[in-house]
């Protein structure tokens, strides 16, 4: 009795999903892709600092180039508690027993700031400090998942104001959607690689020998999205 009623059940399911895919494939429908295009500006950058002890200008040891550092930073209103931390510390203690060298500490931090000009205050306090081993490791934005969420929405737009446009072409309308399908969602930026990073107008000077912050900015974060709809044809 039990195996009959399972047998009834499994034909039942099979009878309405095939139902289901001969109204979907009877339905007349129109299908077509929708892409978009969003740019925005950067507002988290991350640099990579390295201070050593190896540092011939400043022969410093790594605590006081550090505190150096920070007090540098705390100068340009930098919120360190959020915004600084330390990634990295070695020491080549383990050479000198192998190669007599000295022996040299080094500290490696990650610092963000919010913008192209905060980042070329910072290089020019910590460069006239004697600290230039700095890099900009990638780029982000605060809000980058509701700028892509906002970009797919925008590529679906997109989508039905094409299927809009060439239903009227032949005298008909659309319906309502009754398929969509995420293409893909792509940056132009791999925020991972520091060459896909670029600073245009850093290192431009003024005739005082100061950095020219005005000109100093990233290019845009570019976000791009493609969609696949399927609409009723009326």
């Amino acid at each position: 009795m039990k195996k009959l009623l399972f047998c009834l059940l499994l034909i039942q399911t099979v009878i309405v999903n095939a139902q289901f895919q001969k109204n979907f494939i009877d339905e007349n429908y129109i299908e077509l892709n929708g892409s978009s295009q969003l740019e925005i500006t950067p507002n988290e950058i991350y640099l990579t600092i390295v201070i050593n002890e190896a540092n011939k200008k400043l022969k410093l040891s790594v605590e006081k180039q550090e505190a150096l550092m920070i007090n540098e930073l705390n100068k340009n209103n930098i919120k360190l508690e959020e915004n600084f931390k330390v990634k990295d510390f070695t020491s080549s203690y383990k050479y000198y027993f192998f190669k007599q060298t000295d022996i040299h500490k080094s500290k490696t931090y990650e610092l963000k700031v919010s913008t192209a000009i905060e980042l070329g205050k910072v290089y020019e306090s910590l460069e006239k400090i004697g600290i230039s081993n700095i890099s900009v490791a990638r780029v982000d934005h605060s809000e980058i998942e509701e700028f892509k969420l906002q970009t797919k929405v925008n590529a679906i737009k997109m989508a039905k104001t094409k299927a809009k446009k060439y239903t009227e072409a032949i005298g008909q309308t659309i319906g309502k959607a009754i398929h969509i399908q995420e293409q893909a969602i792509n940056t132009t930026q791999n925020f991972n690689q520091l060459n896909e990073v670029v600073v245009v107008g850093y290192g431009s000077r003024s005739k005082s020998n100061k950095f020219n912050f005005e000109n100093l900015e990233f290019r845009n974060i570019i976000i791009s999205a493609e969609v696949h709809v399927k609409f009723q044809i009326k």
